[in-house]
């Protein structure tokens, strides 16, 4: 899985744990968290995502989501120009006042270190004033089937293009929201996660098969019209059921 879309899921499931009082260790040390800064509207930044969740318990944050940016739609006008390399998902945070923002994210790689000769990689958060709430989320089991529909026709893809083991990728995806057996806990989810939040962020990442050397986008079939679209459904599936899995955290902590 992107590495960014798992530390969003991080951030929102282990956050609203955080804001509700039940606190749980991080999947990450101290000295990864410094790879996550957090800028706020005012200039202040803060390093680490038990700075930045305290920071929000302060400020009177009730909830944390996951949504998908539309900047038209979500970020004011003068704040579109402080963040044009920022990603595709964002994370809202609503305030006992009923006030809301939202903080949008870029991945960013940081210089060697002892543990690291290679250099590693972080994230950058960034504050920005909200235009409207995240969407109403769709129902999870109208998620879950669209991700099936998605990864029967992605393996279908895959096997009859001698793609077999992308094929077996999507086939264990499909079997992570399936199985009568639930998958093994996610690192990116709290121990509170519910099965629906644990399923789907194992099936995103068995489908997870772009970005490095043989990935998916190293097949020989760029350009092909039905390649296109299997590609663009994996990656909108994906998101989405990163995203629902968040969000599913959010709802178990309030009904807790």
């Amino acid at each position: 899985m992107r590495l960014e879309m798992a530390l969003v899921v991080m951030l929102v499931s282990f956050g609203n744990a955080a804001l509700a009082g039940h606190i749980s260790p991080l999947p990450l040390d101290e000295e990864d968290q410094q790879g996550l800064r957090f800028c706020f509207a005012n200039g202040e930044e803060l390093y680490g995502a038990a700075a930045w969740f305290d920071r929000l318990r302060e400020q009177g944050c009730t909830r944390l989501c996951c949504g998908e940016v539309e900047f038209e739609r979500h970020v004011a006008e003068a704040d579109r120009a402080k963040c044009p390399a920022y990603r595709d998902q964002f994370i809202g945070a609503t305030y006992q006042d009923g006030s809301q923002d939202i903080w949008l994210h870029k991945l960013v790689s940081y210089p060697k270190r002892d543990r690291y000769p290679h250099g590693y990689y972080g994230l950058d958060l960034i504050q920005v004033t909200a235009l409207q709430p995240p969407d109403v989320p769709p129902a999870t089991d109208q998620v879950i089937a669209n991700f099936l529909t998605v990864l029967a026709t992605a393996a279908t893809y895959a096997d009859s293009h001698d793609l077999g083991n992308f094929g077996n990728c999507f086939r264990q995806a499909q079997q992570a929201l399936t199985n009568p057996t639930p998958p093994k806990l996610q690192r990116w989810l709290p121990p509170s996660a519910p099965e629906a939040a644990v399923r789907l962020l194992a099936a995103a990442d068995h489908a997870y098969v772009f970005g490095t050397m043989g990935s998916w986008n190293d097949v020989p079939f760029l350009g092909d019209a039905d390649y296109e679209a299997v590609t663009s459904d994996l990656i909108d599936a994906i998101r989405a059921a990163t995203t629902h899995a968040a969000n599913l955290c959010a709802d178990s902590v309030e009904q807790g």
